[in-house]
């Protein structure tokens, strides 16, 4: 019997165990194979991207903000929104501006809402008007579901949409 210490090292050969020693060659070829299909498949992929997600980053009527009154899951993606987007993908955002009549009591003022939304998808997209409408009528229906003792109502909802997309492909994820 030959003794190795706490070292690892065979004492009487001057030999190196290894972990890998136990395995056989064949279980070696196959973790090396999964090894290098793992790193071609994400070699094959585009960046991360938050894709759905949509920030608030501006929030108030008249000349108040009330941005902290948001909640922190607004202003901020979550991680449950990071995803890798496809080959050939980049990850795009673009800038909204929602405007509309704020209504508190009987004080009527301009309410302003500023978003940015994230995506997956190519760096030549587009927002069109048809996307900027539908963003329009979404955020209008959002004011309206609102609870009758939220204080307030929101009315006329209109949104400005940024045309172009602003495209990442490396560290999009922060």
């Amino acid at each position: 019997l030959q003794s190795t210490g706490s070292s690892g090292i065979n004492a009487e050969y001057g030999q190196h165990y290894y972990i890998t020693n136990n395995l056989s060659s064949s279980t070696m070829k196959c973790l090396l194979f999964v090894v290098a299909l793992a790193a071609v498949s994400f070699a094959e992929m585009g960046p991360w991207c938050y894709d759905g997600c949509t920030t608030i980053n501006e929030f108030g009527s008249g000349e108040d903000s009330s941005l902290d009154d948001i909640p922190k899951e607004d202003k901020f993606c979550s991680s449950a929104t990071i995803k890798r987007c496809a080959l050939g993908q980049t990850c795009n955002s673009f800038e909204i501006r929602g405007t509309g009549t704020v209504t508190v009591g009987d004080q009527e003022s301009e309410g302003i809402m500023k978003m940015t939304h994230h995506y997956c998808g190519t760096a030549e997209d587009k927002i069109s008007d048809e996307v900027c409408s539908s963003i329009e009528q979404e955020m209008q229906k959002g004011w309206d579901d609102m609870p009758e003792g939220a204080g307030f109502t929101v009315t006329n909802v209109e949104a400005d949409c940024d045309e172009n997309v602003e495209a990442c492909s490396e560290d999009c994820v922060q």
